[in-house]
Order: C-alpha cells, then structure tokens, then sequence
C-alpha cells in the first residue's frame, strides 16, 4: 500500500515525522471542533493548554531537536532547549487560534510557516554560535 504524501510536501520526498504529527492534530482537531471548542468553553483556556501541551510538546521537541542537528548544534544546548519552550507555547496558542476560527490557513499551509519560521531561528542561533563572542558584544 502506497503512503500518501501530504500537499504541501515535495513530490520528491516524504514529510518529516513531526510535520505529519502536527498534520494529524489539526485533523483531529477539525474532525471533531464542536467537541473540542465545547470543551475549551466549559474547561477553559489552562485546561484546554494542558490537555494540548502533551501532543505539541512532543512534536516540536523531535522537530526543533531535529533542525539543531542538521544545522550543527547540539540537540541538548540551552539554546535548542529556549526554542522548544517558546515553539510549544506558540504552537498552543495557534492551535488554540485555529479551533476559534481565528487563524484561517489550512492545516498544511500553517504547519508549513511553522517549519520555516523555526528552520530560520534555529539557523540564526547556530550562526551566532558560531560567530566570535565580540560580534555579539
């Protein structure tokens, strides 16, 4: 049986593992939002954010542990450990963003921008890792 590939994905190449568990929340999400945005109204935001924070934690900690290594940094260092923090908060907030209708984008197209936006920072710090101590001073 062949795989399907995700739209946004190269037809040449496989979605990561972490794009396609992203992929798989917001499917769930939209299968069942009456559910779940009754379950944000009546749990409340702390309750919704705990319930979800599992699942995104978990993916973004692959993803950003991931691109810290293909652009040579330690998949351990305090920096990679900041970005999967402050990924996993935003995350939760856009996945929150997204069930109240207030994001619009396709669940490809916002874990696509996802990707880029933290391809980019990690890519940043990796440069200011490696750069002299007094460029930064």
């Amino acid at each position: 049986m062949k795989r399907k590939r995700w739209s946004f994905c190269s037809s040449n190449r496989a979605c990561p593992p972490w794009q396609n568990g992203f992929l798989h929340l917001f499917q769930y999400i939209n299968q069942n939002r009456a559910v779940c945005l009754c379950a944000l109204d009546s749990l409340g935001k702390e309750s919704l954010k705990q319930l979800l924070e599992a699942d995104v934690s978990s993916i973004v900690d692959r993803a950003v542990r991931q691109t810290a290594e293909e652009n040579g940094l330690s998949a351990h260092s305090p920096e990679v450990e900041v970005v999967i923090c402050l990924v996993t908060i935003m995350m939760a907030g856009a996945v929150e963003s997204w069930l109240r209708g207030e994001l619009t984008q396709t669940p490809e197209e916002l874990t696509r921008r996802i990707d880029m936006m933290f391809q980019d920072y990690i890519r940043g710090v990796a440069l200011r890792l490696k750069a002299p101590a007094a460029v930064y001073a």
